[in-house]
């Protein structure tokens, strides 16, 4: 829901045409915890109805880490050639920590597309990095961002080590021959059986593609 302060942090997005691209970002882990795509493009939308915002392109980069450059993603690639290209002239957010959560990150897009006459706006924080005060806000915002990544990363880390001093699967698709149950990383008996025959096929002289044909 647009607030207050977000209507006020937008009060002069109609003073001029605007031609706004959007961006959107999510992480693997963030998926899996509350924040996806979906729910970025729902706020933008309302938002843009809200201040009237006519939108030239939309860039996302789902299951993308904030800790990879801009320039390496899928989308935010086409993003900076785009900019570039002067297709428009103001990217929209939903939270500066979408663009990236490393401090130096941040920076360098903002260094980047200022030269090109590109703003980068966040629709729930207050700042424009078209002003020395806005960019000065963008450098603790950025710090904010990439403390919070920080703090993420060792709740993660601590967290798998007391899973894995259980004894529980750390998560991801087991190898073959193994199921998860209850948790834990255990013999699936008729895929054991195929990994047995594997074995005694490779010991005795076979190679792998006619292993291979034989199974298949």
């Amino acid at each position: 829901q647009i607030t207050h302060n977000q209507r006020l942090a937008g009060r002069l997005l109609n003073d001029q045409t605007m031609r706004a691209a959007l961006y959107f970002r999510v992480s693997t882990e963030e998926q899996r915890e509350r924040a996806s795509i979906e729910t970025q493009r729902e706020f933008a939308a309302q938002y843009c109805q809200v201040h009237e915002i006519t939108v030239i392109a939309s860039y996302s980069d789902d299951g993308i880490s904030g800790t990879i450059p801009v320039a390496e993603r899928p989308n935010g690639s086409r993003l900076l050639t785009d900019a570039r290209a002067k297709k428009f002239d103001t990217i929209f957010v939903y939270k500066l920590d979408r663009l990236a959560r490393s401090t130096l990150e941040i920076l360098k897009a903002v260094e980047t597309l200022g030269p090109w006459g590109i703003a980068i706006k966040s629709m729930t924080e207050p700042f424009e990095t078209d002003s020395s005060v806005g960019k000065f806000l963008v450098s603790m915002l950025a710090s904010v961002a990439q403390l919070e990544r920080d703090a993420i990363r060792d709740r993660s880390g601590a967290g798998m080590e007391r899973l894995a001093r259980k004894g529980k699967w750390l998560g991801g698709r087991p190898s073959f021959g193994y199921q998860i149950i209850d948790g834990k990383l255990a013999i699936h008996p008729e895929q054991a059986e195929i990994v047995k025959e594997i074995f005694r096929m490779y010991l005795s002289g076979s190679k792998q593609a006619a292993i291979a044909r034989h199974l298949n």
